[in-house]
């Protein structure tokens, strides 16, 4: 019995200006498939990873997530099916610390969206449990370069 696909991605094209980054893509990601984009510069893999993650919309085709259509463009529906991106440079604020770091853009709020829910945050979830444990709260700037790198990767999968 074959697996259905877990990633697809049709017809995707994406150009920025008169340079064709990607033309007519058809790729299938399995589930428990790893795969390597390898190229040369300007071969359209950071293309690819932005559009798939959301940062930038193709031109022409369509990806979808487990069947689903991922709606173009949007960070946050691509975030919500599960994909993240660990950037090349650091998107981390040296002044936060870790765990804080992890949380961006996902923190506990109250009065609509308006206000920090500080005491919320400070009765960690299992997941900032976790990493509160592992990064033991340190100063983003103080980390070595391996452990920024755990860090890195807690902040894409931080709002799980």
């Amino acid at each position: 019995m074959t697996a259905s696909p877990l990633i697809q991605l049709w017809g995707v094209t994406r150009s920025y200006g008169g340079v064709v980054a990607l033309r007519d893509l058809n790729l299938e990601i399995l589930p428990g498939e790893v795969h390597a984009l390898c190229g040369e510069n300007g071969a359209g893999k950071s293309t690819l990873i932005r559009v798939l993650a959301g940062i930038v919309p193709p031109d022409e085709g369509e990806i979808l997530v487990a069947g689903c259509r991922l709606e173009p463009g949007r960070v946050d529906r691509s975030e919500e099916v599960g994909i993240a991106v660990m950037h090349q440079e650091s998107t981390a604020f040296p002044d936060l610390d870790a765990v804080d770091n992890v949380f961006v853009g996902r923190e506990l709020t109250w009065a609509r969206g308006l206000l920090l829910d500080r005491r919320g945050a400070a009765r960690p979830a299992p997941v900032r449990r976790s990493l509160a444990t592992l990064l033991t709260l340190t100063v983003v700037m103080t980390l070595t370069q391996g452990v920024g790198l755990v860090m890195e990767m807690g902040m894409g999968i931080g709002g799980w």
